[in-house]
């Protein structure tokens, strides 16, 4: 027996009996909750329809004309937007070298180092290591300038080892 009511009925706080089913809002008869071959979003969204990243690329592949020198060209819109920042960072806009660095950082243009590669070393590199032991060790007096061999020492096997 399906039970049929209208609204919620604050009073009754028990539960349905057994067999029996409320039918309101929200909770349709169970023999015709699920329709075969019937969307259960029928005004979902439609096909097609596109979202801001879509949008911002098809934006950014779409071409315009631009005057290099004597001659026009057609570019798409983002190699426009790229060549006006690189051309501000070079006429000084903070702006413009700021949006630059953070694209070169993004993209990982510079060629950094490798994690497990060392740079190489310098002429100058055991003049500068002896002193920098001399001030960090200060107090214990010639163990610096021994310490300073022994790194160039250890860096020169490593560079041989390389090899």
């Amino acid at each position: 027996m399906v039970e049929r009511c209208r609204g919620r009925d604050p009073g009754s706080k028990k539960p349905p009996a057994e067999g029996t089913h409320r039918v309101g809002y929200g909770s349709p008869p169970r023999h015709s909750r699920f329709v075969p071959g019937k969307s259960g979003n029928p005004r979902g969204k439609p096909r097609g329809v596109l979202n801001l990243k879509t949008d911002l690329l098809k934006e950014l592949n779409s071409f315009i004309t631009v005057r290099k020198g004597n001659r026009t060209v057609r570019i798409k819109k983002g190699a426009a937007w790229i060549m006006k920042i690189v051309n501000g960072a070079l006429s000084n806009d903070v702006k413009a070298t700021a949006t630059l660095i953070q694209l070169i950082l993004r993209f990982d243009l510079m060629g950094q180092i490798q994690a497990g590669e060392e740079a190489p070393l310098t002429s100058n590199d055991k003049e500068l290591l002896a002193d920098w032991l001399q001030r960090q060790l200060g107090d214990l007096g010639n163990e610096a300038p021994q310490a300073a061999d022994n790194c160039s020492e250890n860096t020169q096997v490593q560079r041989e080892s390389r090899k």
